[in-house]
């Protein structure tokens, strides 16, 4: 099971019996405890795709916490998807 904690900012990998079998950190510039992360995918890259409302920024990261790539879009980021041809969609927010 894969859990995204906003406030403490990281990713947690829990066992069977729901404890932490693993966990990594993420890059928030602008914490906030509600939109540190709206929305986390796992790709069949095995890599993730967060985004980080508060920082209007999607990145994606590797299983050790390193950043992959990241995309400002300047405005609130509420989802990204990996599609079959390797494309990220992104979905915003605020009129924009």
């Amino acid at each position: 099971l894969m859990m995204a904690e906003s406030g403490n900012k990281r990713i947690l990998f829990l066992d069977k019996d729901k404890r932490i079998a693993s966990q990594f950190p993420l890059t928030v510039q602008n914490p906030h405890p509600h939109r540190d992360t709206r929305l986390v995918r796992h790709t069949p890259q095995d890599t993730f795709l967060v985004c980080h409302e508060s920082d209007l920024t999607i990145r994606e990261y590797k299983r050790d916490g390193s950043i992959i790539w990241e995309y400002p879009i300047g405005t609130k980021v509420y989802s990204a998807v990996r599609l079959k041809n390797g494309n990220t969609l992104i979905g915003a927010g605020d009129g924009n």
